[in-house]
């Protein structure tokens, strides 16, 4: 939601005769071609100031304005909203006084915005106006503020005169984690590694899909550290040369998250990757992950269908396991009966019967499927068919009148085909049971707090660096001209990457009666693939292809993750 509608802001502009009415045709015209508000592209040309134009906006809105770079943001101040809801509101508290805590946002109207902002003030709150650009600038002091904590915290902890390693006692460790973990988790990362060096720890998050330095810890600290993450997943303290992995709950504000940990001897000491495994991360609809409407309602009748195997393929990391439980989502009802073996069940499903991987009853997938069969099961998914034996139970219990959903590590849709045959499936059985393969890649979202677009060649890119495959030239510039193109600036939503979220780009191969001929004949994945394509299969490349031109990702994006 805008502060102003670009109609209203063109309207008061005129009226008031802020701006030369050509400049602001010209700033309309502009506005439309790239895909910016109104109010970006007069401050982008300078043709007013931040302040002048915010000043004008607020007057409109009928309350006051603020340019917060001339306030003092305290400690308090940031810590007075979460970080994650000052950004994706665009809201901010900068002072407290006798006449109550001042807010400063972009949205002054939005009454559901003022009301949630009331709810979490204990007090009066006064509301100002203040530009996207002026509050862009004041989230740049999370960060800052975060990196002057974590120092504050590691020069006292360094000063312990007893240099303590109880970590149970050690304060100030147990803060830094905290402070980690919470900015994790406000960042929306997956991921966190802290990997020892020669003279530091640094620690990296992966964020769609990309890990990103994010501090650097004296390297002095980084055994308390490593002893504070085993306390707090239960391993053993006083083992330094073994690898262990554990796991832990960690409450945030709104949300309890399962915590995945791993910890690595290296040459400079052990290395902690842990896994954040976020009940909100999973809860998707297929629709919410990117399915176009011909791929949705194909996936959505073959869901239907009461026996059989539903496969999803794709690298570590690609969103199968995600795809697998929108899928459940539908199938969810009250007169069937789900059982899941996984490796780790990632969150809960009310209703569906959930079993977790334990190596140490050497209950794997293959076991877990055999036990499941004997429950009495309508629907049935295995996290993953890894060899021979988990194969040969998943394809008889699709026979046998079950609905099977399962994941393969395959580049793409045809070769999940052959992959079976290759784990000593007869073809047969494989053309008998398999109904449709998912395959599927997650690339980086454009942020769209940041987008702009804007017009460029082949040559254009390959000048700056991009290498542009002749299948990219041919799809998106039609072999010649200019395409017209979005990417995002960089801004403190998304951490300045010019990305925020992510979402899929999928193929979905439907198994006809004259793919399982091929399948019977031992034809190759091309030739089952090209058949598909014939038949209407939007490959993954194409289905990427169409996502640039909407300007939902970027050319660097798709090429980054998607081979055609």
């Amino acid at each position: 939601m805008k502060a102003l509608r670009d109609e209203d802001l063109k309207r008061i502009l005129l009226e008031g005769a802020f701006l030369e009415e050509t400049k602001l045709l010209e700033a309309v015209t502009i506005a439309k071609q790239t895909n910016k508000d109104l109010e970006t592209v007069i401050l982008e040309k300078e043709w007013l100031t931040d302040q002048h134009l915010g000043q004008i906006i607020a007057n409109e809105l009928k309350v006051s304005f603020v340019d917060l770079g001339n306030q003092s943001l305290s400690e308090e101040m940031l810590g007075f909203f979460p970080e994650a809801f000052s950004i994706e509101n665009n809201v901010i508290a900068f002072r407290k006084d006798d006449e109550g805590v001042h807010v400063a946002l972009h949205e002054p109207h939005n009454a559901h915005l003022t009301q949630l902002i009331e709810k979490k003030v204990d007090g009066k709150v006064n509301f100002h106006y203040a530009s996207l650009n002026n509050l862009s600038q004041a989230f740049h002091l999370f960060r800052k503020n975060l990196d002057q904590q974590i120092t504050k915290l590691s020069d006292a902890a360094l000063a312990k005169s007893d240099g303590s390693k109880n970590t149970e006692q050690d304060t100030e460790v147990i803060e830094i984690v905290d402070l980690l973990l919470e900015y994790a988790y406000t960042s929306k990362a997956s991921d966190l590694h802290f990997e020892p060096q020669d003279s530091d720890t640094v620690v990296r998050f992966r964020v769609d899909g990309v890990l990103k330095d994010m501090i650097f810890l004296p390297k002095s600290l980084h055994d308390r550290i490593v002893t504070r993450f085993k306390i707090l997943s239960h391993l053993r303290t006083d083992e330094h040369f073994a690898a262990q992995d554990g796991h832990m709950n960690y409450k945030f504000v709104d949300e309890k998250v399962d915590i995945r940990i791993s910890i690595l001897p290296t040459t400079f000491g052990e290395k902690i990757v842990l896994r954040l495994l976020s009940e909100k991360s999973r809860q998707f609809s297929l629709e919410e992950l990117g399915f176009g409407s011909g791929d949705f309602e194909t996936l959505h009748k073959q869901a239907d269908k009461p026996w059989g195997m539903i496969l999803v393929t794709g690298p570590t990391g690609s969103g199968k396991t995600t795809s697998l439980y929108a899928v459940m989502k539908i199938l969810n009802q009250r007169d069937v009966n789900i059982s899941t073996i996984e490796d780790p069940v990632e969150y809960s499903i009310a209703g569906v019967n959930q079993i977790q991987v334990n190596k140490k009853t050497e209950l794997g997938f293959s076991q877990g499927l055999r036990s499941i069969v004997r429950q009495d099961p309508d629907i049935i998914m295995v996290g993953e068919i890894r060899d021979a034996e988990t194969a040969d139970i998943a394809i008889n219990a699709a026979l046998t009148g079950h609905l099977l959903l399962s994941t393969l590590h395959t580049n793409d849709a045809a070769t999940a085909l052959p992959r079976l045959i290759e784990m000593d499936v007869e073809p047969f059985l494989v053309a008998s049971t398999v109904n449709v393969v998912l395959a599927q890649r997650l690339v980086r979202k454009i942020c769209l707090k940041c987008i702009g677009s804007y017009e460029a060649t082949v040559e254009e890119l390959e000048e700056n660096g991009l290498l542009v495959p002749d299948k990219v030239k041919e799809k998106i510039f039609k072999n010649g001209g200019k395409a017209r193109l979005y990417k995002g600036a960089g801004c403190p939503v998304c951490h300045d990457t010019g990305y925020s979220g992510r979402t899929g780009v999928f193929e979905v191969l439907i198994v006809d009666a004259e793919i399982k001929k091929m399948i019977l004949d031992h034809q190759s994945s091309d030739v089952i693939r090209d058949y598909a394509v014939s038949q209407g299969m939007t490959t993954m490349f194409d289905d990427a292809v169409s996502k640039v031109l909407q300007g939902m990702t970027t050319i660097e994006e798709i090429l980054r993750v998607v081979r055609d």
